[in-house]
């Protein structure tokens, strides 16, 4: 017997008041028990993989979740409509009215053939008003827009993202 557990998008994030959301606490929940079954059978079959992309998520994840986004939801894997079809947005940042901040796209370095387009995709389909288009764990290697609509965008800073959320 073999069992694979994809941990694609386990999240430690937590809610303003500091509990565990819901969905990471089932998430991680199912994992413990995975991992559980197999040590009561004695048996090593358990393969959990960890992908690079989801380690990019993680950590634009622990960037939302510093104080100055207290007041913010993540969503990681939001489905989003572009013309007939449904894509997932890695991780989608809402206010507390629940319209989108951000939207961020995460790849590992050696998966980012596409480039932003994904993001910027998503941008105009929702109206977002930032994007961050994460390729590595390093924040240095982090792009930050802000969506002008109609298709135009603009590279922005960092600090230039934080303001124009906390404005949002």
């Amino acid at each position: 017997m073999f069992a694979h557990v994809k941990t694609d998008y386990i999240f430690s994030s937590t809610d303003p008041s500091g509990a565990d959301s819901e969905k990471a606490s089932r998430a991680i929940e199912a994992v413990r028990e995975v991992v559980r079954a197999s040590k009561m059978l004695d048996t090593p079959n358990v393969e959990i993989v960890i992908t690079p992309e989801t380690e990019v998520a993680q950590a634009v994840t622990t960037y939302f979740s510093e104080p100055q986004f207290a007041e913010f939801t993540v969503h990681p894997e939001y489905e989003i409509q572009i013309g007939g079809a449904r894509y997932r947005a890695d991780l989608v940042l809402c206010n507390e009215d629940g319209e989108f901040a951000a939207i961020a796209e995460c790849k590992s370095g050696k998966n980012s053939n596409y480039g932003h387009e994904p993001l910027k995709s998503f941008l105009c389909a929702t109206n977002a008003p930032f994007g961050i288009f994460a390729s590595g764990v390093g924040r240095n290697l982090w792009h930050f827009y802000e969506n002008l609509h109609h298709n135009r965008f603009r590279p922005i800073e960092k600090s230039d993202f934080e303001k124009g959320i906390l404005s949002v």
